[in-house]
């Protein structure tokens, strides 16, 4: 969950804005995004990734300017449409 804990200021920057930090944690989020995505098929997984507190951060990637971080995660908000 750490992991996923980007600053607000990092996911509205773009590309060019970002120092190396800034970055690696955009890489961070990103590989998160898609491992939610994968995990995201799952009942079970859903649940447990709800009651975590993940749509938290789901919310926060949607409203990055960094696309590749918002592709998975729509795929991820789409497969838990139904929960």
């Amino acid at each position: 969950m750490d992991a996923m804990d980007v600053p607000d200021n990092v996911l509205r920057k773009s590309n060019d804005q970002l120092n190396e930090n800034e970055r690696q944690h955009v890489a961070v989020a990103i590989a998160c995004a898609k491992v939610l995505d994968a995990l995201s098929s799952s009942p079970k997984i859903k649940e447990e990734l709800r009651k975590h507190g993940v749509v938290f951060f789901m919310s926060r990637f949607l409203q990055s300017t960094h696309i590749e971080l918002v592709v998975p995660i729509m795929g991820a908000v789409q497969q838990c449409a139904d929960l």
